[in-house]
């Protein structure tokens, strides 16, 4: 009789060890996977955070550089709740008011008409963005520009906002924060 130990093949313990290693590899090598397209999603959303984020202090503090607090809007005084405004009124070499404030979760702005109803503000449009909050911290509360002496201090004010990016079951938030002083009373 000849022996069955020459015969090529494999036995079904040998088999059953081949596809169990190779089911362990294809489990690690699809968590890699999936753990790597999670990180890729979440740094997307950041930058797409990141992006809106500039777009917004661009516009905000452009405005604040060329304008000037517009005092006459708050009454004279800043009336501040917790040190910080929610609107922010501005007035331009051209005696043009523009304020900013949170509506809908947007920032939106008037340059024109009263600024009083939703139908005076235009929305700065994003994209896949909401602003959760919207602070203005100005310094000093009081107009510090009279004709009786010149100014202590020139207005500076502090922006905070909080964004907000939301993907799927993903949540992105970013708070942003800038001061930016006026130049010599924005005009």
């Amino acid at each position: 009789m000849k022996s069955n130990k020459n015969k090529a093949g494999f036995t079904l313990l040998e088999m059953v060890i081949a596809i169990g290693i190779f089911v362990i590899f294809f489990i690690l090598v699809l968590g890699i996977y999936s753990y790597s397209l999670r990180a890729e999603q979440s740094s997307t959303q950041l930058s797409k955070l990141q992006k809106e984020a500039q777009l917004i202090m661009e516009i905000l503090t452009k405005k604040i550089r060329t304008s000037k607090v517009y005092y006459d809007y708050y009454g004279g005084d800043i009336p501040v709740i917790d040190d910080y405004v929610e609107t922010l009124a501005l007035i331009d070499k051209n005696n043009d008011i523009t304020v900013f404030a949170l509506k809908d979760s947007s920032i939106a702005v008037c340059s024109y008409g009263s600024c009083v109803n939703d139908e005076d503000f235009s929305v700065i449009p994003t994209q896949s963005v909401t602003v959760s909050s919207l602070r203005f911290f100005i310094s000093p509360t009081d107009n510090p520009f009279s004709m009786d002496a010149p100014p202590t201090a020139y207005p500076k004010i502090t922006i905070v906002i909080d964004l907000r990016h939301t993907q799927g079951d993903d949540e992105r938030n970013l708070l942003i924060q800038e001061t930016v002083p006026q130049r010599l009373g924005g005009l």
